[in-house]
Formats: structure tokens, sequence, C-alpha cells
């Protein structure tokens, strides 16, 4: 799992090595670079952990309930609600990239995609799936 080391960075430090990350991501040109980065700087828990909250994010942004947050993503209730108040807390920069990510050829098919496993899940018989379960889902409530 990932960690902060406990011995604090000063606040000049903080500030220096988070505008060193915000510039190497400026650089990364294309999508391939950007990945290529992506997975050499972050471990598989921090790319899956990133991911997950982008999605939950975009997924927010696009009206899904948490119920079919959590089935899709495989993510718990408080997760999905502090990705919520991020959202509703933060400054532009992150209103900003969803609305650039939104725009975005991919994000319309992962949205498409995620509908379709929505009402795959909601139709088929599942281990703990029970009626109620799945009146959620179709309805889309939390």
């Amino acid at each position: 799992m990932s960690q902060v080391s406990r011995s604090k960075m000063t606040k000049d430090i903080q500030k220096r090595v988070a505008l060193l990350l915000s510039e190497a991501l400026t650089v990364c040109e294309t999508r391939e670079v950007a990945q290529n980065f992506l997975m050499d700087l972050l471990t598989p828990v921090e790319r899956v952990m990133l991911s997950k909250r982008l999605a939950i994010a975009l997924m927010l942004e696009e009206g899904y309930s948490y119920t079919q947050i959590k089935m899709t993503l495989k993510v718990s209730s408080p997760t999905i609600a502090r990705v919520r108040e991020w959202m509703s807390e933060r400054g532009t920069g992150f209103e900003y990239v969803m609305n650039r990510v939104k725009q975005k050829q991919f994000s319309r098919k992962f949205i498409a995609t995620i509908t379709d496993l929505l009402v795959v899940l909601a139709t088929a018989p599942g281990k703990g799936r029970n009626k109620s379960t799945l009146m959620k889902i179709r309805k889309g409530s939390s």
C-alpha cells in the first residue's frame, strides 16, 4: 500500500514538488506519453486508486447513482461521498479538466460501456442480488 513518509517536508518544498508534478504532466503531449509516464511513476495500486477517483467523478457528473457506481467500480459509499465532497469544495481546475475529459470521444465510449454494463448487471441473476437491489439499479437510486 502507498504511504507518505512521516518526515514532513516544508510547505515551500511541498509546493515546489507539486509544481514539478504539474509541469511533468503538462509536457505529456499525447495520451501514450502520459500513459507511459504514469505507468513509470505510479505503483499499480496508485494507478487504480487515481483512476477510480476520476471514474467516480465522471459518473457522478453524468448522474449515476451511488448504487450504480459501487457495482461498476467496486468502491464503497464513503469513497464516492469523499469524491463528491472534493468535487464541490475544490477550485476550477477539477471542473475544467472534467469538462475537457467529457468532450473527448474516449469518455463518451466509457459512459456508453458503463451504461451497457449496468443494464447487464440489472438483468442478470447474481449471487446476493435480490429484487430490491435490482429495482434500485434500474431506477438509478442511491
